[in-house]
């Protein structure tokens, strides 16, 4: 479905009708921040994975989709604490490991 960029677009269009919606579901902010990520809107991606925290300060796919996208924008020290903060919660959590091996390269 994101694979191909019209396709992102028309998902970016709906994503942002159901936000006009519902504005208080981070599940939401996340699909939104990930359908950013595919456009190559990194800096918005960040705003909404930051907005989905601030819902829900414990949802990993934010915080671990906040760390990935501030590697892509060149924060790896921001990364690295993100996905440290996961593995305080879940020292088995492979996607932060992997992260962190990427962000000390």
């Amino acid at each position: 479905y994101y694979r191909r960029p019209k396709q992102v677009e028309k998902a970016e269009e709906y994503i942002n009708k159901a936000l006009t919606i519902n504005d208080k579901e981070a599940p939401i902010y996340v699909q939104r921040a990930v359908i950013l990520e595919n456009l190559e809107k990194f800096e918005e991606s960040n705003t909404s994975y930051t907005r989905a925290l601030e819902i829900d300060p414990k949802n990993q796919d934010a915080l671990l989709g906040q760390a990935s996208t501030a590697m892509m924008l060149g924060y790896p020290e921001k990364a690295i604490n993100d996905a440290k903060s996961i593995l305080q919660n879940d020292s088995t959590n492979y996607r932060a490991l992997h992260l962190l091996a990427v962000a000390y390269l």
